[in-house]
């Protein structure tokens, strides 16, 4: 589980929680939308529940260092187009918010549990809790790039991707920029690391472990000491998270998936529990699969080819052609 993502994220801010704003594409804000925001009076939100915590992003400013501009930088199209970040119905986006604190400026936020933890479906809806894809690669690439020219925000960078991605030694961020543009969305590749080794995103819906305050704050410490823990109102609501019902249809076909599922014994290790290994529900919804991403499908996980490019357990390997397929369609149903 990559402390860049859920740990990272759960670091609440210390200031106050201000009322935040959608980040829209271009096209799909409305009219005069910075205009607007700019009008707007500052709203401090007391007592925050849960949900707001979520959203709230633990960084005003954006992933990384870059000059400050006026309109926001993201809206600009440009940006979305390099970027490519999944909209939702609305025309937004999930990986930053902007934030009034003052009347007439508008800020971006960014570092918020949802900017991971939510998934874009094709069809724009959201699952709240769910892999993210938004592209934060690319995000941050182009964050790297804007700083090139200035010095101070540029060594700003290198100290931040030496503290993150324990990159060591001196680097080019134009290089940098390069190799983290294109990225799977949904995964996150620790620059110090091998570029075949990226860590996959977590889906947090019904894990225990992410809704425990004892385990983020000693995970979160590792890396940052002055970590304190996450709000007894952040929890409840992580603990709240589910997976919604699949949009895949049990028949006849998946229902003999279902009896290859008992029968190979999967449910032993795959349980509600979940003491052994991550539950199978939102299988439908996921687009990388391993600890490292590289699994696209079910198709490749139950695949005997897999084992050269994607190590993890061997169960369902041996499988006949027509059960892996019925167990693959019953898999996409929970």
């Amino acid at each position: 589980m990559t402390r860049f993502a859920l740990f990272l994220a759960l670091t609440l801010p210390a200031q106050d929680v201000w009322k935040t704003y959608p980040v829209y594409h271009p096209e799909k804000a409305p009219p005069d939308y910075i205009e607007w925001l700019r009008s707007q009076t500052p709203e401090r939100i007391e007592n925050p529940d849960g949900e707001t915590l979520f959203q709230y992003p633990a960084v005003i400013g954006s992933l990384g260092h870059r000059p400050p501009s006026d309109p926001p930088y993201l809206h600009d199209k440009a940006w979305f187009d390099r970027v490519n970040p999944p909209l939702t119905r609305e025309g937004a986006i999930t990986g930053f918010v902007y934030v009034l604190r003052v009347k007439g400026k508008v800020e971006i936020g960014s570092y918020s549990c949802a900017g991971c933890h939510t998934r874009v479906l094709p069809n724009g809806a959201t699952i709240k809790g769910g892999p993210g894809n938004f592209p934060i690669d690319a995000a941050l690439a182009e964050d790297l790039e804007a700083s090139i020219s200035h010095p101070a925000l540029r060594d700003a960078n290198k100290d931040l991707l030496r503290r993150i991605f324990k990159l060591t030694g001196d680097f080019g961020l134009g290089n940098v920029a390069q190799s983290l543009a294109g990225r799977t969305l949904g995964v996150m590749t620790p620059l110090g690391a091998a570029p075949d080794q990226p860590i996959q995103i977590p889906d947090i819906i019904g894990n225990p472990k992410c809704a425990d305050s004892n385990y983020i704050e000693a995970k979160q410490k590792a890396y940052n000491p002055n970590f304190t823990a996450p709000s007894a109102q952040l929890i409840a609501y992580l603990s709240t998270l589910r997976a919604p019902p699949s949009p895949f249809k049990a028949d006849k076909y998946s229902r003999q998936g279902a009896k290859v599922l008992e029968r190979e014994g999967c449910p032993r290790c795959h349980n509600e529990d979940r003491t052994k290994a991550p539950s199978l529900k939102g299988l439908w919804y996921r687009n990388v699969l391993g600890g490292n991403g590289a699994g696209t499908s079910l198709e490749d996980w139950f695949s005997p080819a897999r084992l050269s490019y994607l190590r993890g357990h061997e169960y369902g390997l041996q499988l006949s052609a027509t059960d892996r397929a019925a167990l693959i369609a019953h898999l996409r149903t929970l």
